[in-house]
């Protein structure tokens, strides 16, 4: 049957493949109404279009199923202002130099207005930049972000007044420093860069100098919170690659202008508390990178990592497993029953409890913390002198279901059956009858086979639906004493029941579907379900108060008992019609059919030899003692 299935989706994916290629691209046309041909270019998946003045049409052709990209980029120094569609600008700055559009099919024959604007009539101020050599400078202009072409000397740098009136100031190289920058003669403040902040009328004056001066040096110091606890933190010092051996020297030791300076750490050792530079803190894990600008002192605050020491009080070591850091690291701590001491790097103060396979953990408890209901407890940080209580169980598995597997080699790239409860998996199993034992806390698992040709899931004869269609996992609960059947090499032979809902009938107006042996619930009058071959039980029927209906299995009318349950016995691909009475309860039923038949309080018709007991005909019961 899978090969069959697979067969199908092969043939409809192919259809589906002509179908695409039978069709013509899907084409359209867009009006694009540009002011200004001269300052912007329009793009549609990559190709130029040609533009005049005013309206443009342009013709989209795309693959059926896939609509195309335009894109629509100013030339070099102008702006796009406004791109109206539908009477809204589609932008959201008044100054872009790109805009892109994807049109869907409701633009179709649309008119988008494209407003424009060059960019020497839109930057009226200007100030003047003086750089002594802008191959190493970087400067762009704030709101628009784009970046002014330098040259070493005077340049005069137009800019939108009220827009651009910023100019960031950097590196062209990443990781380099300028030497000094000044707006108007006032030094500006180096972080990562310069910010320039203009005015609206121009006539600022801005003077970079990207190299240091020749002889200039400045000193670098390394001071400590406490030398002692700190001493071996800083593993060494590099002036541009070149190591320091003096580093620790109280005078400090002194960098040429423009030099990097790179200060590594041992941060596996060490617990690095803080960093400053000049007073203002930095973080810092294992290096720190600079270039000085002016006389620098470096504060440490650092110690060695000492240990912890903590308490594990166990109930019952056989039930955990106790890990240093995390679990994953598998690195394993030997315990007893009762108190153990521990000692942890504090580095690293934390450990991990596990239950064992088989076993739960109640409670962790540390301090005013209690912690339950874990896959794994994590214990972080662990604190010097902390009590951690374990108190666990072993699981008591005294009920049991049978899963029975035709071929679990069918399933090639693994068979599991996973407890819902811990996520752990049941081992051993094997092609045949599979007893597998569980607790009171256990009932709810997921069954996986991958790979395999087939996949069908019985509980009790009834197929259990796949968490979604095509999946390779069911999951369901299970009582004491279930029968699962998997089948991953052949299905078994089936047949359908299905619900026929009359008029005014909705699934939601019954207080019970069940099943005998298998769970049930009013979904199945919706979707029906599937048993297999020669399985047989009963399906109950509850409506709400109030509700009067007529139940048939088939031809077959049931009969509702004293409770108002229809029961309905199936054993065979059947359809349960309910309908609305005019009646009530078993009378209005049984009336309809007064044919001397006589049936059982289940509303099953006796066809043989009547035994005592109780039954109904022609809507009365009737008792039978002979």
């Amino acid at each position: 049957m899978r090969k069959i299935y697979y067969l199908f989706l092969t043939m409809l994916f192919g259809m589906v493949g002509m179908t695409v290629n039978a069709q013509e691209a899907k084409s359209m046309k867009v009006i694009f109404n540009v002011d200004n041909p001269d300052n912007i270019t329009i793009n549609v998946d990559g190709v130029a279009q040609p533009l005049v003045q005013g309206d443009n049409e342009i013709t989209l052709n795309a693959p059926y199923g896939y609509y195309n990209s335009v894109y629509v980029n100013a030339t070099d120094g102008n702006f796009i202002t406004k791109a109206t569609k539908d009477g809204a600008n589609q932008l959201y700055n008044p100054y872009n130099t790109s805009w892109s559009f994807y049109p869907s099919d409701s633009d179709a024959d649309k008119i988008i207005f494209i407003e424009t604007i060059a960019g020497t009539d839109a930057r009226t101020a200007s100030c003047t930049v003086t750089v002594d050599d802008a191959s190493k400078v970087r400067v762009q202009r704030n709101g628009t972000y784009t970046t002014v072409d330098l040259q070493n000397g005077e340049n005069t740098v137009s800019y939108i007044p009220g827009y651009e009136t910023m100019l960031m100031i950097s590196p062209a190289t990443y990781g380099t420093t300028l030497y000094k920058a000044t707006l108007n003669g006032e030094d500006l403040v180096y972080s990562n860069g310069y910010s320039a902040n203009l005015n609206s009328e121009g006539g600022d004056k801005i003077d970079i100098l990207a190299n240091f001066p020749e002889g200039l040096t400045y000193n670098i110091k390394l001071t400590y919170v406490d030398i002692e606890k700190a001493k071996g933190v800083v593993t060494g010092v590099t002036v541009d690659g070149t190591a320091i051996d003096t580093f620790n020297d109280a005078e400090g030791f002194d960098v040429p202008a423009g030099k990097a300076v790179a200060i590594s750490f041992d941060n596996q050792n060490y617990k690095i508390n803080g960093v400053t530079v000049n007073g203002k803190s930095e973080n810092v894990y294992s290096s720190y990178s600079f270039t000085p600008t002016a006389d620098t002192e470096i504060n440490i605050d650092a110690h060695k990592y000492g240990t912890v020491k903590a308490t594990l009080d166990i109930d019952n070591k056989d039930n955990v497993t106790v890990y240093k850091g995390y679990s994953y690291n598998n690195d394993i701590i030997a315990v007893e029953n009762g108190k153990n001491d521990i000692e942890l790097s504090e580095n690293n103060a934390v450990i991990t409890i596990k239950a064992n396979s088989g076993c739960f953990i109640t409670s962790v408890t540390y301090g005013e913390t209690t912690l339950s209901n874990q896959s794994e407890y994590i214990i972080k940080p662990v604190t010097d002198g902390m009590v951690i209580s374990v108190v666990s169980g072993a699981i008591v598995r005294d009920k049991s279901f049978t899963l029975n597997i035709d071929d679990i080699t069918a399933a090639q790239y693994g068979f599991t059956l996973t407890r819902a409860s811990d996520r752990s998996n049941v081992e051993g199993l094997v092609t045949g009858k599979n007893t597998v034992a569980f607790a009171e806390s256990e009932t709810h698992y997921q069954l996986g086979a991958y790979g395999a040709p087939v996949f069908g899931v019985f509980n009790r004869g009834v197929m259990i639906n796949p968490n979604y269609q095509g999946s390779s996992s069911v999951e369901f609960d299970v009582e004491d004493g279930d029968v699962i059947n998997a089948y991953v090499k052949e299905l078994p032979a089936t047949y359908n029941v299905k619900f026929e809902l009359g008029e005014d009938i909705y699934s939601y107006q019954f207080n019970e579907v069940s099943a005998s042996f298998v769970g049930a619930s009013a979904q199945w009058m919706n979707m029906g379900y599937t048993a297999m071959d020669g399985f047989k039980f009963q399906i109950f029927i509850k409506p709400m108060d109030g509700l009067n209906i007529k139940v048939k299995a088939g031809e077959t009318p049931v009969v509702a008992n004293e409770e108002g349950v229809f029961i309905v016995p199936v054993y065979e691909a059947t359809t349960i019609s309910i309908t609305k009475s005019t009646g009530t309860g078993i009378n209005s039923i049984n009336t309809e059919n007064a044919d001397n038949s006589f049936y059982t309080l289940q509303g099953v018709k006796v066809r043989g030899k009547l035994n005592k007991g109780l039954y109904i005909k022609n809507g009365k019961k009737v008792l039978v003692n002979e």
